[in-house]
């Protein structure tokens, strides 16, 4: 494998560890203002 495919697998892990361990912090860094958006989809949903 290449070394940048290497190195670009261990970012996403890298990521996905930080998703978990952040949680809503995470989630909320990422969509911001969306997030309000992604409760009402939710609500709507339920």
């Amino acid at each position: 494998m290449p070394k940048i495919y290497i190195a670009y697998c261990a970012v996403l892990i890298i990521l996905l560890a930080v998703a978990n361990y952040k949680g809503i912090i995470y989630s909320t860094y990422l969509y911001g203002e969306d997030s309000q958006a992604a409760k009402s989809a939710n609500h709507f949903h339920k």
